[in-house]
């Protein structure tokens, strides 16, 4: 059970990245301060050092917060033989409408501001972390053993092509369908665990 001083505390930080995160897609990174967003927020400079480094992590965070709200109600299936298609519909559902159309827009927004691109890497990293999380309390609080390690690894190594454009184009339309987005997302995401399957 999440306390309350644990809610507190993402509440704010989910604050702090909202609203670095619309500066940041109205202005553009360099169009806005931190202060901008203490001032917006009502929150402190000292505060917002508290919860992110600078703009860019809190900009990145905000597609690990919008994964998470995804997340939330995935059951896990840890049983030999089903746990890769558990993990294939866990990164399906983390990559849903939501989550891709936040992506899409921080993608774009590192492409004019390359000073993001490692928060975002730290970001998909954050991803992965997550689901292996959820794997290892749904084994009793376990921590994730070495072929889930392995494969969520290969899994989120192949979604890097996502963020550079060289698997699907998520930086060249600055408004994107989300269902289309979606569609080609999860189609990309089968591929990788039919690879996965078969050994590559």
């Amino acid at each position: 059970m999440v306390g309350l001083q644990a809610k507190k505390r993402a509440r704010v930080s989910r604050e702090l990245a909202e609203e670095c995160f619309r500066l940041a897609v109205e202005r553009g990174l360099d169009g806005f301060v931190i202060e901008d967003v203490t001032t917006a927020t009502g929150y402190s400079r000292r505060t917002f050092a508290n919860h992110f480094s600078c703009k860019e992590a809190a900009i990145a965070e905000i597609v690990v917060m919008a994964a998470s709200q995804s997340l939330a109600d995935v059951q896990f299936d840890t049983a030999e033989g089903s746990l890769l298609d558990s993990l294939e519909d866990a990164v399906q559902v983390q990559f849903d409408k939501q989550t891709l159309q936040k992506l899409a827009q921080v993608v774009q927004l590192a492409h004019r501001y390359p000073s993001l691109q490692p928060y975002i890497l730290a970001a998909i990293r954050a991803l992965m972390t997550l689901i292996l999380d959820a794997v290892s309390e749904a084994r009793g609080g376990a921590p994730a053993d070495l072929d889930t390690v392995l494969l969520l690894n290969a899994c989120y190594g192949m979604i890097g092509g996502l963020i550079s454009g060289d698997a699907l184009p998520l930086s060249t339309d600055p408004t994107p369908d989300p269902a289309d987005l979606e569609a080609q997302v999860h189609e990309f995401t089968g591929l990788i665990f039919t690879k996965l399957r078969s050994g590559f």
